[in-house]
């Protein structure tokens, strides 16, 4: 009786890796309880060096290869027996993304979805809903990755438009190389650029009205423990999976990390390092997108793909 029954428990753990742009994250848990098993991230860089030619510099590549060797390892160790990976937008955009996905089947056995930006919106709004109580008035969703950035407008749980961009910070970052700190000219240019790439956001953000933005997780995750460190938190463990910011505090973050250089945001309370290049532009778009939705209030999710992917799974399952 024990051996049936214990196989039957392990199927109710599922493992979710989200093969990001910068980062490559491994979820674990439990399709009973909820319970998060193990949670943790790699800082793969996959963009680096090949994002605006499409393809994945071939450092990237090996780093991919060997991270997803880890992270699969990881799950095995946990005994899971149901591994869903997903892919975005650097590994979708790539001339060579179906070899690296190859690859790594060849190496690990697990098979890579690629999703289209409307998925990924799809998965992360999801992800969010599951985070925090939502308002039946129209709010705005973004959640900035390396290769892509996605915008969703909705009510409630329900979708009113979403669209996925190649804003992401990696993919700016190599378009744009600014300065360290950046010059004022450099602002002016990419929030030209952000007025010409996100004409048709402006017309539903001017339909709709949102006055609530939420970021999920990546860069939001940095900013919200910068913004409580600057409190005088000593913790940046947040005990919910969400956070509602101080949008005087988060001015005054921002502001700082505008004026800084690379060694000085290395140094602040809360940054890591993987996000020290990339935050400058994160903030920019932040800000652009602020200013033109004329925000009121501002909220970190904690979930976002992976934690979608898990819902939507456990959802179908209980259909």
């Amino acid at each position: 009786m024990e051996g049936p029954l214990f196989k039957y428990r392990l199927v109710l753990k599922v493992a979710i890796i989200d093969l990001g742009t910068n980062t490559f994250n491994l979820l674990i848990r439990d399709l009973e309880t909820d319970a998060i098993v193990h949670n943790s991230k790699l800082a793969v860089k996959l963009g680096e060096g090949g994002i605006t030619q499409n393809r994945i510099a071939e450092k990237a590549f090996l780093r991919g290869v060997n991270a997803m060797e880890e992270l699969v390892a990881l799950c095995r160790k946990y005994e899971i027996q149901h591994i869903f990976a997903t892919a975005t937008s650097a590994i979708r955009d790539a001339k060579n993304g179906p070899h690296f996905c190859e690859t790594v089947f060849d190496k690990t056995g697990v098979r890579i979805e690629v999703i289209d930006g409307l998925k990924e919106a799809e998965l992360i709004l999801i992800g969010v809903q599951n985070a925090m109580s939502l308002p039946n008035h129209p709010y705005l969703v973004i959640d900035i990755g390396g290769g892509s950035t996605e915008f969703i407008l909705a009510e409630g749980k329900e979708t009113r438009w979403m669209k996925s961009y190649p804003l992401g910070v990696s993919r700016l970052l190599e378009k744009f190389q600014p300065s360290d700190p950046i010059q004022n000219d450099e602002i002016q240019e990419l929030s030209a650029y952000f007025d010409e790439q996100l004409l048709d956001l402006k017309e539903q953000i001017e339909k709709f009205k949102p006055t609530m933005l939420i970021g999920s997780s990546g860069s939001f995750d940095t900013l919200a423990d910068i913004c409580r460190f600057r409190m005088g938190e000593d913790s940046t463990d947040l005990l919910e999976p969400s956070y509602l910011f101080d949008l005087g505090v988060y001015k005054w973050v921002e502001k700082s990390i505008l004026e800084s250089n690379f060694e000085e945001r290395l140094a602040m309370p809360g940054m890591i390092a993987m996000r020290a290049d990339m935050i400058v532009l994160s903030a920019l778009l932040i800000s652009h997108t602020l200013k033109a939705a004329g925000i009121q209030s501002m909220w970190l999710s904690k979930y976002a793909l992976k934690e979608g992917v898990y819902f939507n799974f456990k959802a179908n399952q209980n259909a």
